[in-house]
């Protein structure tokens, strides 16, 4: 039985660095957000 989860198609591009968020704030986000990333 598959979840809704696995229905749901996310494409995002970084070029400076990369963040890694739970589904849950992904998902809470809207056009516009700002997402702070590693500086590494």
């Amino acid at each position: 039985m598959a979840s809704n989860v696995d229905n749901i198609k996310v494409e995002i591009s970084v070029v400076l660095g990369r963040s890694v968020i739970p589904i849950y704030q992904l998902l809470r986000i809207g056009r516009g957000a700002v997402i702070e990333l590693d500086t590494h």
